[in-house]
C-alpha cells in the first residue's frame, strides 16, 4: 500500500463487494508512505489516525474522475 494525500481508502464489509467504511487520506506521517495515516472518514465520522489491516484497500484518483484500485 503506497498512499498519497488525497487518495481514498476503503474497508471491505463482511459481505462480498460491500464497503463497510471509506474515507480520504488527509495526511501521512512517514515519507515512504508506511502507516499510520490520518484519515478523514465519510458520513461525518471525523478525522482519526489509522493503521490499515488486510481488509483495507486504496483508490488512487485518476484523470476523468475514475479511481484505480491498489493494495
Amino acid at each position: 500500500m503506497r498512499p498519497r494525500t488525497g487518495d481514498e481508502i476503503a474497508l471491505r464489509g463482511t459481505t462480498a463487494n460491500v464497503i463497510a467504511r471509506d474515507g480520504g487520506i488527509a495526511g501521512l506521517h512517514h515519507p515512504d508512505g508506511s502507516p499510520f495515516y490520518v484519515v478523514r472518514w465519510g458520513a461525518g465520522e471525523g478525522v482519526t489516525p489509522y493503521f490499515p489491516g488486510p481488509d483495507a484497500y486504496l483508490r488512487h484518483p485518476v484523470a476523468g474522475g475514475d479511481h484505480a484500485r491498489a493494495r
